[in-house]
């Protein structure tokens, strides 16, 4: 059986590289960042958002006092709600950062980690041959498993351990927040970087934040790409046609759009290129091409303006404009001709 765990989850700071944005807001491959990193939390038992953000309904959410105090409060401040929460707080802890969209596929990893090398990491376990080793885990990144090991903590590329892509022991960190004292303005690493720890190395891609539009648009290539590789992969028996959305363009296609996106700070996935071109090319027919370009604009003026207006809505209406304009053309022909 897998260990049981709470998750902690922090919303960020004022995301001051990405242009002052909330960086749980954030949308990425159409999903907010934090949407991305909660779904890495389907094995916790508890999951509190530390931070000022929407939740999905069942998630717990507070604030470290006062606000924009670091990452060490806000792990204090998670802490703090999952004690106070009726139902016992697990062994174990999942800290995590809003900003990591690949925790998904490296949440997994950690708890294996957990389960096999660690006593009491799990409920139950079973046994390994002696001297084997779970996989992404060597001697090199790993101190010898035992009742220190208070920590399984995710490291990148460099080898730098990622402290909120770990799991820890609920009793360490607990002492590890009275050691401290006053968390505010403290570095992570003040508060857990003392502790027993295993490391393990995922992917190094899988390890990258999102601190900049750079870093967006590279997680927005890796994504396109892994649902392109996906669509080209399913049978033909019952698969659909590809759709407008960035993961079935062609590549250069793919490329260009991430770049102009990332020019203004927005997300590929909204775009919907083939409902563009289609309506262009209507609107070319039906009105006059130079018009066409100039419709998208202000098919996006609109989309702007109103919230509630989805992009198939507003292609539908502007079609309806080309019919009707071609009704009266066709009823002008016709009166032109004598057709009664």
């Amino acid at each position: 059986m897998r260990p049981v765990v709470d998750a902690v989850v922090l919303a960020g700071g004022a995301g001051r590289r990405l242009g002052g944005v909330s960086k749980g807001e954030v949308e990425l491959a159409g999903q907010r960042l934090m949407d991305h990193v909660l779904a890495a939390t389907g094995a916790a038992r508890q999951v509190v958002v530390v931070g000022e953000v929407p939740v999905p309904e069942g998630v717990l959410l507070t604030r470290e006092e006062p606000p924009g105090g670091g990452p060490a409060a806000g792990v204090v401040a998670g802490l703090e709600r999952l004690a106070a929460q009726p139902r016992p707080s697990a062994d174990w802890v999942l800290l995590l950062a809003c900003d990591l969209p690949g925790a998904d596929e490296v949440v997994p990893e950690l708890l294996a980690v957990l389960e096999e090398k660690v006593p009491g990491g799990a409920s139950s376990s079973a046994a390994m041959p002696p001297g084997a080793a779970p996989p992404n885990v060597t001697p090199s990144d790993a101190r010898p498993p035992g009742p220190n090991t208070q920590a399984v903590v995710a490291v990148d590329g460099d080898g730098r351990p990622q402290w909120l892509l770990g799991a820890y022991r609920r009793d360490a960190l607990a002492a590890a927040a009275d050691r401290l004292g006053d968390p505010q303005g403290r570095p992570l690493r003040a508060l857990v970087g003392e502790l027993g720890r295993i490391e393990v190395r995922p992917a190094p891609a899988a390890v990258e934040d999102v601190d900049t539009w750079s870093d967006h648009a590279r997680w927005t290539d890796r994504l396109m790409r892994e649902e392109h590789a996906m669509s080209t992969e399913t049978p033909s028996s019952g698969a659909s046609a590809p759709d407008g959305r960035a993961g079935h363009l062609p590549e250069e296609w793919r490329t260009w759009l991430t770049e102009v996106c990332a020019a203004f700070h927005l997300d590929p996935a909204q775009v919907d290129v083939r409902a563009v071109l289609d309506l262009t090319k209507e609107v070319a027919h039906g009105v006059d091409r130079p018009m066409a370009p100039v419709t998208a604009f202000v098919l996006g003026l609109a989309l702007a303006k109103d919230p509630e207006l989805s992009m198939t809505d507003g292609c539908e209406r502007i079609s309806a404009v080309v019919a009707a304009r071609e009704g009266v053309q066709d009823a002008a022909q016709d009166d032109a001709k004598g057709t009664p």
